[in-house]
């Protein structure tokens, strides 16, 4: 089928009841033409991506262990999970030339399906450790800036997606919820087989002042802000980190 066509389907398809769906390998009609990813567990980089659980086992190891980390409990999800913040410096707040240290600010996981978002922000607590006395960028970055990394600003989303990497609920027109989640799990139950919530949750991304307001006010919408700014508490815990 043409692009032109596809998305001429795509925008036009009259809305189905919604319904469960398998992506595959290379067969049927949800194949990916690749091996449906699922997450590994493991420590240390994978070629792919890891679970939720070693994900937070290793930031908590990296803290534990290195002498430039700091860790802060920041809040914790709609289902209780631990949302972390980590800073990386030298401690002192102070350049090189005694200057006052700028700050930084690097999330991930804000949007569940994205699975590269907090694999990149636990690569960069990687290589800052790894490169905190190297005499060269890493140990200039840690003596001269003070970087805090939020991980896993929406673990509850992440481990949903996580628990259903190949199946997805489709209404004939896009796909929401198992794989495809992007929000959190307000007013979700996290099963997937419960249909009835497959469009809830709220877009994290649109939860900032001042410029709340800019995503959609229908609790269904793919990018719905929320009842009011910063009304979830993982874009509360995100905030606390700044």
């Amino acid at each position: 089928m043409r692009k032109a066509a596809w998305f001429g389907l795509l925008f036009s398809a009259p809305l189905a009841a919604q319904q469960l769906v398998q992506y595959s390998d290379y067969q049927g009609p949800y194949a990916l033409g690749y091996p449906v990813p699922t997450a590994v567990e493991s420590l240390t980089p994978v070629a792919g991506f890891r679970s939720l659980a070693s994900l937070h086992a290793r930031h908590q190891s990296l803290y534990l262990q290195s002498p430039w980390v700091s860790g802060t409990l920041l809040g914790r999800s709609r289902e209780d999970r631990p949302i972390w913040g980590y800073g990386v410096s030298d401690g002192d707040d102070l350049t090189a030339t005694g200057q006052p240290e700028p700050a930084a600010l690097l999330s991930g996981a804000v949007h569940a399906r994205e699975w590269q978002s907090p694999e990149v922000v636990t690569g960069l607590l990687e290589s800052l450790v790894a490169g905190a006395s190297d005499a060269g960028l890493g140990q200039f970055l840690v003596e001269n800036l003070h970087v805090v990394l939020v991980p896993l600003v929406n673990p509850d989303g992440l481990a949903h997606t996580q628990r259903y990497p190949a199946q997805v609920v489709s209404n004939g027109a896009s796909f929401r919820d198992g794989r495809q989640r992007r929000k959190n799990l307000r007013d979700s139950d996290g099963v997937l087989e419960t249909l009835d919530d497959y469009l809830s949750g709220v877009d994290l991304n649109r939860q900032f002042p001042p410029f709340w307001g800019g995503g959609s006010a229908s609790p269904g919408a793919i990018n719905h802000r929320g009842p009011g700014a910063l009304s979830e508490p993982e874009s509360q815990a995100l905030v606390a980190a700044s």
